[in-house]
Parts: C-alpha cells; structure tokens; sequence
C-alpha cells in the first residue's frame, strides 16, 4: 500500500499544481481582455466623433466660412479667370 501511495501523492501534487498555473493564466488572459476591450470601446467612440466631426466639415458652408475667416479666402473676380485648355489628346498606338 505504501508503494502506491507515494507516486499518486506526487500526481496529486502535481495535478493540483497545474490548476493553479492554468488557473492564473485564466486570470491574467482574462485581464488583457478586459483591457482591450476598455481599449477598443474607447477607440470606437473616439471614430464616431471623428466620423461626426467629419461630416459636419465636409459641408461646403462650413468649408467656405473657415476658408474665409481663418484663410481669408475669397472666390475669385469672375472676369480674372482664364480657363486652361485640356491637353490634346495622345495617339493610339
């Protein structure tokens, strides 16, 4: 009996041992992910307010009122444009 006991005991060491280890990993593993998601939650309000900043620059009026204001941007006398002519057209080989 006491031939048997010794080697399941250490089994029994070590069995426990490895849930302790996978255990910890569990919680470690879990922990990035917790992260990461704080992370990618954090990120994806950031693109929509970018996504709404965007759409909201993209209308000319606001467009022509910051070029205006902050450039000092003006549209052009209509008699001072010269249109440029398109090049000719190139040979087909």
């Amino acid at each position: 009996m006491n031939m048997y006991t010794f080697p399941l005991f250490l089994l029994l060491i070590v069995c426990a041992l490895s849930l302790i280890t996978s255990q910890q990993t569990y919680r470690v593993l879990f922990n990035q992910v917790q992260k990461e998601r704080r992370v990618t939650e954090m990120l994806d309000s950031e693109y929509d307010k970018f996504q709404i900043e965007l759409e909201q620059d993209i209308k000319s009026s606001r467009v022509e009122r910051v070029a205006s204001e902050k450039l000092g941007m003006r549209f052009p006398n209509p008699e001072r444009i010269q249109p440029i002519p398109p090049p000719p057209a190139l040979p087909i080989p």
